[in-house]
């Protein structure tokens, strides 16, 4: 009768340990999810400043685009201005 009292402790002391054991892999993929998730805010949180630079950088350019034509007339009279030809050809 003692050896199964015993056999029955060793078999319920394996369980635990395989808990203990078990529960210390879950907390440790726990740490690392809450980590990652941290790191994925951080990543969230970036990139939506990042939408906000681009917004204001296709602004930009848009209203450059606008200026374009003048830009182009502007650089054509200069260029017949100074350019290559001279007053005798």
């Amino acid at each position: 009768k003692l050896r199964a009292v015993n056999a029955k402790i060793a078999k319920l002391e394996s369980d635990f340990n395989a808990a203990v054991a078990k529960q210390t892999e879950l907390q440790d993929d726990m740490n690392l999810c809450e980590v990652k998730l941290v790191r994925a805010h951080k990543l969230i949180g970036g990139l939506g400043g990042e939408k906000a630079r681009w917004g204001q950088n296709v602004k930009d350019l848009g209203e450059m685009s606008d200026l374009l034509p003048g830009d182009c007339i502007v650089a054509a009279g200069m260029v017949s201005y100074v350019g290559p030809f001279t007053a005798g050809v």
